[in-house]
Order: structure tokens, then sequence, then C-alpha cells
């Protein structure tokens, strides 16, 4: 008797195939989503003036800021960054004087946007929304119904995901809130995040990970079929340290890489901070 396939949930690029991505530090949430929501509004609407596609400024340019940022003795007043959207220093000013005057407005001080970080870029490949998290419910694991499939513990959720809006490229997902060698009731800090990555394809596979301030941070690989997870650690992202998002590649047509799809950077923790997630790549 064939077993029927167990898929809990499933997932899937939403009809906005492009977004900026936008972090905010330094600010309590409130007003960083504020502000965030304000940044995407600004960044958005010069992508739609200028037909900007994708990331155009090397390393150490995206890092480099006019010194109208920093006060006497180097002391850090606020910075934006606007990786893929403007190499013009004119216009990175603009958009810190617009910043500075939103952050005075959301928080009712002028001086509140003195050590407040803002950056601002577009991570190529379709967007993957995912809200709300079903496998999270009160702050706690939600065990997922039914029976699993067999070799999975009754904590791990089954996922379909499909990486772009076309349906080409789809993988499962199995999802848990600790890593998978560690035993039932262990549980990952939520400031850490495990992604594997196994390979059913023929085609070498990519997922990488992503800080929005700094670029491509690290990545996990497979240059062909394999059946056995390589794994990377991703740590919550602060300044040009640790990770925002992970990023699906695979290369395409006479073997040039291809992005895509990305998790929405402003959800990726909520949905993915304390938990493993064994991505098998299985179409595309």
């Amino acid at each position: 008797m064939r077993q029927e396939r167990v898929v809990d949930h499933v997932l899937l690029p939403g009809p906005q195939t492009t977004a900026i991505s936008v972090r905010v530090d330094g600010l309590d949430a409130e007003d960083a989503a504020e502000i965030r929501r304000r940044v995407q509004e600004y960044a958005g609407a010069r992508v739609e003036a200028t037909g900007v596609t994708e990331r155009q400024v090397a390393a150490d340019e995206r890092r480099s800021q006019p010194e109208s940022m920093h006060g006497s003795g180097g002391r850090r007043q606020l910075e934006v960054t606007m990786d893929g959207l403007t190499t013009s220093s004119t216009e990175i000013d603009e958009a810190t004087r617009a910043v500075r005057v939103a952050v005075a407005a959301t928080t009712g001080s002028d001086r509140a946007a003195d050590g407040v970080r803002v950056c601002a870029t577009r991570i190529p490949g379709d967007v993957i929304t995912i809200d709300p998290v079903p496998w999270w419910q009160g702050g706690g694991w939600r065990l997922p119904s039914g029976p699993r499939p067999p070799g999975l513990p009754p904590d791990a959720w089954v996922v379909a995901i499909y990486l772009d809006q076309h349906g080409w490229n789809a993988a499962r997902m199995v999802v848990l809130p600790r890593r998978p060698t560690d035993p039932a009731g262990s549980f990952l800090p939520k400031s850490d995040s495990l992604v594997g990555l196994s390979n059913d394809t023929d085609w070498a596979k990519e997922i990488r990970a992503e800080n929005v301030c700094s670029g491509s941070v690290r990545s996990v690989f497979q240059p062909g079929r394999s059946a056995s997870t390589r794994w990377m650690t991703l740590g919550a992202a602060s300044g040009d340290d640790g990770e925002d998002t992970v990023l699906f590649r695979k290369p395409g047509f006479l073997g040039i890489w291809h992005d895509v799809g990305h998790f929405r950077s402003d959800q990726y923790w909520a949905a993915f901070g304390g938990t493993s997630v064994d991505y098998r790549w299985r179409r595309g």
C-alpha cells in the first residue's frame, strides 16, 4: 500500500517579486518598524524612478560613508547605507536627512537619530513571505498534527516550499526547534538559526546567508545530487555581523548562477530564530 506524503504547510512567493530590505539598529522595535516602513517607501520610489534592479556596488564602496555622518572626534551619528540603490554620496546625504526627520517625527526627539544605523538594499530573487508562522504559537513550539513520515520525530514540521513565483524550483523543509542531533525537549536560542541543504537534482545548489548592511556573509553548497545534508549556523544580525535572511541560488542557462528567491528579511528571525531547517532541493 502506497504511503501518502505528509505536508504540514506550503510556502509560496507572494505577488511582490522584489522588495526593499531595510534594517534599523538603535531604536526600539515599534519605532524601528515605522522608520523601516518610511525608508522602504523612499527607496521604493527611487527604484521605480531609476529602474535599479540589483546590487551594484562592491563591499568596500558599500561600507564607505560620507564624512557628514560622523560628528567631531569620530562620534557616530546617524548612518545610512543604500546598497545597490545608489552610489551617489549626494543621494545618500539626502536619504540621511530624510531619515533624521522621520526619526525625530517618530520619537519626538531631534537627537534620537544619533547612534542609529539604517541599511537598505535590494536582495535579488523572488520574495518568499512567511506570515503567520505556523510552528510558533504563544511563544512556544506548536506540534504538527497527524503522523510523521518515517524517520522524523513528532516535533518536526514538514513544509513544501516553492522558491520562485513560477514554481520551477521547489524544496522540502524539515523544521525543528532544536539541532537534529539533540533530544526532544531541547531548544536552540532564538538568536541562532541552523540551515541545512541536501540536493535531489543533478545541478549544483547553494543557500547564501545575507546581511542587509554588509552583503553576502556565508553559504552552504551542494555541487550535485546528495542525500547528505551540509549545515551552516546563522546568528541574528547586528550591524555588519550576523545574518538577516537566506537566498536560494542555482546555475541557470550556460551555467551562469541565478538568484532564485529569498525570505523577507524582516520576517526571517520571527520564523526561523531558534530552529534548524533542513532544505531538500527537489526540483529546479
